[in-house]
């Protein structure tokens, strides 16, 4: 027996594939009406045209790149415009661009891991925890085993897993000591 989620409002980052668009389809089998974000509008568009199929829901389409804290602040304001709340956000987006030694690895790749992993899973954070606070909602934060586990061979991926799962537990400890 799965709960319901009905009338309730989630927004999923890194949707356009992989865990978040499995997550999103989830959430909205369960009832929610779901905001869809990632880089790729044709891939959003075509998860949000499948899953309005599937589910007496609905879903909105924000393209975002979460490494841009005005557009993810853009993304948070929207999916609460069109739909009044904000009850759910998974933070899902990340990227791994390395399967080599630390001294090899491109800088490039390095700060793009980084602006994503790290960065973008605060601004996610930073811009919806007013929304959640205000409906007791739940920040869900999406890592890796990576996080718990070395990666020799992508230290600085694991690094940022880390890092995640370092945000969401000091996150959750800071929350539960406010009013």
């Amino acid at each position: 027996m799965s709960e319901t989620l009905d009338g309730s409002v989630a927004l999923v980052t890194g949707a356009s594939s992989g865990i978040g668009q499995a997550t999103a389809q989830e959430l909205a089998a369960r009832g929610a009406n779901v905001a869809v974000s990632a880089r790729r509008r044709g891939r959003l568009e075509a998860l949000a045209d499948d899953i309005e199929d599937e589910h007496d829901v609905n879903v909105l389409v924000h393209p975002a790149d979460v490494t841009d804290a005005d557009a993810v602040s853009e993304l948070v304001e929207d999916t609460v415009s069109s739909f009044g709340a904000l009850n759910i956000v998974v933070n899902n987006a990340g990227l791994g661009r390395e399967e080599t030694t630390i001294e090899e690895l491109d800088l490039d790749a390095y700060r793009q891991m980084m602006s994503v992993n790290c960065d973008g899973m605060f601004y996610v954070a930073r811009a919806a925890m007013p929304h959640l606070k205000e409906s007791e909602g739940n920040l869900i934060f999406l890592g890796s085993m990576s996080g718990q586990y070395p990666r020799p061979a992508s230290p600085v991926y694991a690094a940022t897993k880390w890092w995640t799962r370092g945000l969401a537990l000091s996150i959750q400890a800071n929350a539960g000591t406010e009013g």
